[in-house]
């Protein structure tokens, strides 16, 4: 880190306020190069924690305007009839059905126990006529981990940002 100094004198104030002024004018792009370093530092926990080679392939740190983030991507889900289509990444991060952090089946007319048998799942229609049946996905939370990874080292990323 670079330490500014001043003579009382108006010649060395005025330069000592260019250089501050030089200063505050990097602060920004400081800021957002320490961001994408926080991001860049938690991919890898989100690709090992990631349950899915398919989305891990994905997962990557972009820089977005004032910051940056961890994303993941992969392919996207569809029933037989294409009704829908869901982001198997976002399965993987946040569970489904009701093993997921907040089933919303009812709202889609699914109800929890819908075979009868006192199984907590979900029935849903198949291609062919049929209904299946799942208990849902447990939710992984590999982005969430890559957050906290992010958090974690956030002081470190300033710093190695301010310093260059």
């Amino acid at each position: 880190m670079r330490t500014l100094r001043a003579r009382l004198s108006y010649d060395s104030l005025e330069a000592l306020e260019a250089a501050l002024n030089e200063y505050a004018g990097q602060l920004s792009s400081k800021a957002e190069e320490g961001a994408y370093i926080a991001a860049e530092s938690a991919v890898p926990t989100a690709i090992g924690a990631c349950p899915s080679s398919r989305v891990a392939a994905t997962i990557e740190a972009v820089r977005e305007d004032g910051g940056a983030s961890v994303v993941a991507n992969g392919p996207m889900l569809s029933p037989e009839d294409g009704g829908y289509e869901v982001p198997l990444s976002q399965i993987l991060e946040f569970g489904s059905g009701a093993r997921g952090d907040a089933a919303y089946g009812a709202e889609n007319g699914y109800t929890v126990d819908m075979s009868g048998k006192g199984e907590a799942g979900w029935r849903y229609p198949k291609g062919d006529g049929s209904f299946g049946f799942t208990h849902g996905h447990v939710a992984s939370r590999y982005m969430a981990q890559a957050a906290e990874e992010a958090r974690a080292n956030i002081a470190d990323s300033m710093r190695e940002a301010f310093s260059r």
